[in-house]
């Protein structure tokens, strides 16, 4: 099975489970099979599911800002941790180079007993 027919079979099975939304595990070789992967998930499940991505703090400011100008018309919710989340001017970088599918980052605040789950969008807060 390619990354795209997986990815496809992945998403359909959770579409048909009853999500809504789902997040797309990025960061191949190249900024084509990312997008490749990600207009086959979009076949799969359709227009009306939610998709995100992310990245997992894999790539470089110069190659996220390549990756996201690239993602960007594919109808992202959003493209999570493409740099190191403590790149602060990474960050910015890439969230300087989309329009329409904003860079998010996720924490966990362990300052709280409970470990709140919080998320950033760069686009409002790195501004």
């Amino acid at each position: 099975m390619t990354n795209c027919s997986a990815a496809a079979a992945q998403a359909l099975e959770l579409a048909e489970g009853g999500f809504r939304a789902i997040k797309v595990r990025l960061g191949y070789p190249t900024i084509a099979a990312d997008i490749a992967v990600v207009r086959a998930v979009r076949r799969a499940v359709g227009d009306a599911m939610t998709l995100m991505s992310d990245y997992n703090q894999a790539l470089s400011p110069a190659e996220a800002e390549q990756r996201a100008r690239a993602l960007d018309a594919e109808g992202l919710a959003w493209i999570e941790e493409p740099v190191r989340f403590d790149d602060y001017a990474g960050c910015a970088r890439v969230a300087a180079a989309v329009t329409s599918c904003p860079p998010a980052s996720n924490s966990i605040d362990t300052s709280c007993p409970a470990f709140s789950f919080f998320w950033v969008s760069w686009r409002h807060d790195l501004k």
